[in-house]
């Protein structure tokens, strides 16, 4: 079976576009929320917010955690991309 390298320079293409667009969706929803966490920090307060605020911090950073690790993918699937262009 011989390995057909536009059909696979074609697949990883479109799954590039998918993580996009999944990337840039999440990204847009994630600042969306930051923002009425910002605005929800500025008028509540107490124990439970400290709480709130921390688990908060833990999952921007988990979240752009997740955004650099899909961009490092993004910059792999590119660079094999380019490199079956040269096949």
């Amino acid at each position: 079976m011989a390995l057909d390298v536009d059909r696979l320079r074609q697949g990883l293409e479109e799954y590039r576009k998918s993580l996009h667009a999944q990337r840039d969706r999440l990204a847009g929803d994630f600042a969306d929320l930051q923002g009425a966490f910002d605005g929800l920090w500025q008028e509540y307060s107490g124990n439970m917010a400290e709480e709130f605020r921390d688990k908060w911090g833990r999952t921007a950073e988990w979240f752009e955690h997740y955004l650099d690790t899909v961009n490092r993918l993004d910059r792999f699937l590119s660079e094999r991309n380019d490199h079956l262009r040269h096949l």
